[in-house]
């Protein structure tokens, strides 16, 4: 960096100035012009107020855990149509944040069931994926299911070997059939 004096950096509008020497912590770092404080020490002393600050939040937490689980009980009796309606405009106006939401809760649950994969691999998966429907080889690129070619309640598993796209249509009508049946029932042989 340029030595810049701190009357120069002023005059000149700079938001940080260098003078090359370190500050009395020994910092060799830029300073701010408007208080020509160390960003080094003003930094450090800021991650140690935050640090400060949530040991003091969990510690209080910690002593009063009952009474915040009660308060937010029943806070949640008297305003649950509030709260309702506030999750609701929050999923209205966040529907991509929704389905990922959902997406990772369904397939936790199926990863801890089933011994599936987890969902940051199987939302890769999906991402990647190129949106044709398996089963009619129609183009569902917006509109498109993750289905399992071997059905949950037969005994697929919830991993990305076993998923395929599928257009809404044949996602709903195969339902829980075996892959083959409903191929066959499409007209398709394998």
């Amino acid at each position: 960096m340029n030595i810049i004096r701190h009357k120069d950096a002023k005059a000149g509008g700079l938001y940080l100035y260098y003078t090359g020497k370190p500050c009395r912590n020994g910092h060799d770092s830029p300073r701010y012009t408007s208080s020509g404080g160390c960003a080094q020490c003003i930094k450090e002393k800021a991650e140690a107020a935050k640090e400060e600050k949530s040991r003091y939040d969990r510690d209080r937490y910690k002593k009063s855990a009952e009474q915040v689980k009660q308060r937010m009980r029943r806070w949640r009796a008297e305003n649950s149509a509030k709260h309702v309606d506030a999750a609701r405009a929050w999923a209205l106006a966040n529907p991509e944040k929704r389905k990922g939401v959902i997406n990772a809760y369904k397939a936790r649950r199926r990863q801890m069931e089933d011994g599936g994969d987890r969902s940051s691999i199987i939302m890769a998966w999906e991402k990647a994926a190129p949106k044709f429907c398996h089963w009619c080889k129609s183009k569902c690129e917006y509109n498109y299911h993750v289905d399992h070619y071997q059905p949950l309640s037969k005994g697929g598993k919830h991993v990305v070997d076993n998923l395929v796209i599928a257009c809404p249509t044949c996602n709903l009508r195969k339902s829980a059939k075996d892959p083959y049946e409903f191929a066959a029932s499409l007209g398709r042989l394998f």
